[in-house]
């Protein structure tokens, strides 16, 4: 199931500018458009809980977008 932008900002209780900041960041990507919007896979509104617990947590964005991108074989930081 894709969701709008405008419907995952309205489940997310962020701003569609956020959303976009989120994806330039590379915290969340799009699964395409319909028409000039972007649209987002469900799962999206897993993703935007995990980070807004992370912001809740005290996290940076770029801390978050370490641990997103991190795989269990990575070293940095051991």
């Amino acid at each position: 199931m894709l969701l709008d932008i405008a419907d995952v900002a309205a489940r997310s209780q962020l701003a569609p500018s956020a959303l976009r900041f989120y994806e330039k960041r590379g915290l969340i990507s799009p699964a395409g458009r319909n028409g000039l919007r972007r649209t987002y896979e469900a799962s999206v509104l897993d993703r935007l809980a995990l980070i807004a617990c992370a912001r809740d947590s005290g996290f940076t964005i770029a801390e978050i977008a370490r641990f997103l991108i991190a795989r269990p074989d990575d070293t940095e930081g051991r």
